[in-house]
């Protein structure tokens, strides 16, 4: 006799086991923000993390984001305190409006997303990143990678977003 099995659950495990201590974690967002993302977290679909007050999602998977930002957006809020915290930084633009406002920013915004315009992206993406390492191979010596992929950055938005090319004057730009 075949005993029933349960049906396959579409709930997954969201929650993600903190990586670090409160005291390193503090640390590390104040230095690197970036090293607080371990690999482990994008293998999954969604991530919930809760630190003191703040509930949190990380979401990875297309179809989820794709849910989130556009199918369903309008159940999704922006919290209170990411306004209170990013809005002086961020004005009132796409990241943190919402509503009619956020949908008017974003349909202004979609033609610089169209995939015609991405592809244009990936190739200026590469011949700066190319550029960049030919520069790399003539180096003699040990040198600041966290200042290169500054210099990256910077150069490619200045290509992408204004069509300037700014690479002779990132020595000018205050280091933090």
């Amino acid at each position: 006799m075949d005993l029933p099995t349960a049906p396959p659950s579409f709930v997954e495990d969201t929650y993600f086991p903190p990586q670090f201590g409160l005291i390193e974690f503090l640390r590390r967002v104040r230095t690197d923000q970036l090293s607080t993302l371990v690999p482990e977290l994008f293998g999954r679909a969604m991530i919930y993390n809760r630190l003191l007050f703040l509930h949190s999602f990380l979401v990875n998977k297309p179809e989820y984001i794709e849910h989130v930002l556009l199918t369903n957006h309008a159940n999704y809020s922006k919290s209170h305190f990411l306004r209170r915290m990013l809005g002086p930084i961020l004005g009132n633009g796409l990241l943190i409006s919402e509503g009619e406002l956020w949908r008017r920013q974003r349909r202004i915004a979609a033609p610089a997303f169209h995939n015609k315009r991405i592809a244009e992206f990936v190739e200026t993406f590469s011949s700066c990143t190319q550029t960049m390492l030919a520069r790399w191979r003539t180096r003699p010596q040990p040198f600041d990678v966290a200042a290169e992929m500054m210099a990256l950055t910077l150069d490619i938005i200045a290509r992408t977003m204004f069509s300037a090319d700014v690479s002779g004057e990132v020595e000018a730009v205050p280091r933090l």
